[in-house]
């Protein structure tokens, strides 16, 4: 392990999904270790055995895994990971060396689908587009440096966001001016991800971002006009623009669904008739409900 990996640490979220043990090998000796995890009696038992720190969260809450992860790591550098996703060769290396510069940065996600359902191959080609912007500090594959918390209004992942926390923190970020860096040749793999489990995300991720704006924390869309005016905006149609052209057809039309889940969610709980659903579609996730990357 030289210099740069032994200031490092892979924090790893896992609710309940023995596949941590998959990204804890992908991780192959370059960086230090610490889970976070909800509670799974055989999970814990084995990274005793196998010597990795740990602790013990509560469930529905990634931002409190995601917290908790960090706190316990020893070193300034800190990679976030999940616990189905990988790590492939030098991209740990890559995302140290560029904390060497920047505030934070994050890696390129390989999103894969299943053949066998052919509508995953939408959501991995939206979720590419999304996460390959090199403005979002997005996890997983995020690293960051601990001691900016102070410059992040002294917390990095906010708890009165169960949803949708990352990108509540990459508004944050920017607004406080700190150095962002994409690099895409640092690579990690995510396993394909269900259709309906990504419109049930995007619902909660709707209803999340209404909580961050009835708490003050994001500005939020009032009006049926203002709304109108973003939806119709230049901006918005030249990335819809660009979706079609680097992912197709397909792609554009997945993603106005996806939109339209997102904005159901958003508009119930704006209208406050989102009590109980909520409950209902976080328990449908399975796995704690905490999946939502």
């Amino acid at each position: 392990m030289n210099e740069r990996h032994r200031e490092t640490t892979v924090v790893i979220a896992s609710s309940e999904d023995q596949s941590v043990f998959n990204c804890i090998d992908s991780v192959n000796g370059e960086a230090r270790i610490v889970v976070s995890l909800t509670p799974s009696t055989s999970i814990e038992g084995r990274l005793s055995r196998l010597k990795i720190p740990h602790v013990v969260v509560p469930r529905g809450n990634l931002g409190v895994t995601f917290n908790a992860g960090i706190e316990l790591a020893s070193t300034n550098k800190v990679i976030i990971m999940t616990d189905d996703a990988t790590f492939n060769p030098n991209a740990i290396d890559k995302l140290s060396e560029s904390l060497e510069v920047y505030d934070a940065s994050k890696a390129r996600i390989i999103f894969h689908y299943d053949v066998t359902q052919p509508l995953t191959k939408f959501v991995a080609d939206v979720r590419d587009f999304i996460n390959s912007s090199p403005t979002r500090v997005f996890t997983p594959g995020l690293a960051l440096k601990k001691d900016i918390k102070s410059k992040v209004g002294n917390h990095f992942f906010n708890e009165q966001v169960r949803w949708g926390e990352d990108a509540e923190f990459s508004h944050r970020f920017h607004d406080n001016g700190l150095r962002f860096a994409y690099v895409p040749d640092a690579t990690i793999n995510h396993p394909a991800v269900s259709v309906k489990h990504d419109l049930l995300g995007a619902f909660l991720i709707g209803l999340s971002k209404r909580r961050s704006v009835d708490l003050g924390i994001r500005e939020g869309d009032e009006d049926l006009i203002p709304t109108l005016k973003r939806v119709l905006s230049g901006k918005t149609f030249r990335e819809r623009e660009r979706l079609l052209n680097e992912k197709g057809v397909g792609a554009v039309a997945y993603k106005a669904l996806w939109d339209a889940f997102y904005n159901a969610g958003y508009y119930l709980r704006r209208m406050g008739l989102s009590d109980g659903i909520e409950e209902q579609v976080w328990a449908s996730f399975g796995r704690g409900g905490q999946d939502l990357d």
